[in-house]
């Protein structure tokens, strides 16, 4: 359950700050190492886990502030995960490996929303948009057209949390090191991590500084203009 992944979640958050203390103390303690690497897996082993089994319960802790446990409607502010990029020091490599998987989830998610606002619109005009095919199999059966749409959102749903899944297996499991997940787990706190959250905000920070390249190339290019003239 989620109030059994937040208890289990304060105990890592504990047993990893201490060992993280221990590699700050001294970065050759192979105890300390070896300690936060056995505590990483079975934190990733159970993420996965409650992810997969009960998908609702990770999304519902990731909007729970561990401190007050309240949940909120409202994500943890998009400066909190960009300060953690700092902390994680992400190598170029690691950052080219999550801005591709960044692209290739913004190019399906765009798809998967414009099935959705389909899928919404068939549901919300009626049986009338309804492929007359597919009206005649569904009189035959006695289902009602709009439960064939209610079920088709429902897979483009499962397909939006799969999106989100990979995400966090690209990011947990093929990108950061022991040592960078357990710095990402304890300065999330008090919030648990969010894989797609964090993502975009390296995302952001390309757009910045194409954004700031752009500007130095427009001044250089009408300073290049004036001085013709």
């Amino acid at each position: 359950s989620g109030e059994s992944f937040e208890s289990h979640w304060k105990f890592f958050l504990a047993d990893a700050s201490i060992c993280l203390l221990a590699l700050d103390a001294d970065s050759n303690d192979a105890e300390a190492a070896a300690k936060l690497e056995r505590l990483c897996d079975r934190c990733a082993f159970e993420m996965k886990n409650i992810f997969l089994l009960s998908p609702q319960s990770i999304h519902r802790v990731l909007e729970t502030h561990l401190d007050t446990g309240e949940r909120s409607t409202t994500p943890a502010p998009p400066e909190h995960w960009n300060s953690l990029l700092d902390i994680l020091v992400l190598t170029p490599d690691q950052q080219a490996r999550l801005l591709f998987i960044y692209d290739l989830q913004c190019r399906v998610s765009n798809k998967i929303q414009e099935e959705r606002r389909d899928l919404q619109s068939k549901l919300h005009e009626g049986l009338e948009l309804l492929e007359t095919d597919l009206e005649q199999l569904t009189r035959k059966m006695h289902i009602s057209p709009e439960c064939i749409v209610i079920k088709r959102l429902h897979k483009v749903v499962y397909r939006e949390l799969g999106i989100q899944e990979i995400i966090r297996e690209y990011l947990y499991g093929k990108t950061l090191s022991v040592l960078q997940f357990a710095k990402l787990v304890v300065y999330s706190y008090p919030y648990i991590p969010d894989p797609t959250a964090i993502v975009a905000a390296l995302a952001e920070r390309r757009e910045a500084v194409k954004r700031k390249l752009t500007g130095i190339r427009r001044a250089r290019a009408e300073m290049a203009h004036g001085q013709d003239e």
